[in-house]
């Protein structure tokens, strides 16, 4: 194989040290989430432009996308989960996430139809407050019962 001209070749290390920036040889640098990467590429038309993009993803292939820093606090998640279970004005907001799904098996089914009998005692399961303790405690247990739900149930 012919392999890359020169300037592909320096266009390319100009590149990779971008995606890929090292301290030393050995040392790799840590990437932080959300730091710049990415650039232009700005040759004249025939020179390989396509080429060189081939190489420097196939030469980034495989290495992982840093992933963000935890931003949340996990018990305020969960306070504000029980304060949800609890509060009447949350059934709108629930059920306006799901009236996509409700368009669509109202658009597909027959009001009477078991699928869509089936749905409307889905929203009023699932429809704040919860009365019950047993009832969703986690939002955990509440994204398990709604996947469950769509993935066949109605």
């Amino acid at each position: 194989s012919a392999g890359l001209f020169q300037h592909q070749l320096a266009s390319l290390r100009a590149m990779t040290a971008v995606e890929n920036p090292q301290k030393n040889r050995e040392q790799k640098q840590q990437r932080e989430f959300g730091c710049v990467r990415g650039g232009i590429l700005g040759d004249a038309p025939g020179l390989g432009k396509t080429v060189t993009m081939l190489a420097l993803i196939s030469s980034t292939a495989g290495i992982r996308t840093v992933n963000p820093p935890e931003f949340w606090n996990a018990l305020s998640i969960k306070d504000g989960w029980n304060l949800l279970r609890i509060n009447e004005a949350s059934r709108a907001s629930i059920l306006q996430t799901v009236k996509p799904l409700r368009n669509w098996i109202y658009d597909n089914y027959s009001k009477q139809s078991p699928i869509s009998k089936s749905y409307r005692d889905f929203e009023i399961h699932i429809s704040p407050p919860y009365r019950h303790k047993h009832q969703f405690p986690t939002i955990d247990d509440f994204q398990r019962y709604v996947i469950q739900q769509s993935n066949g149930a109605l």
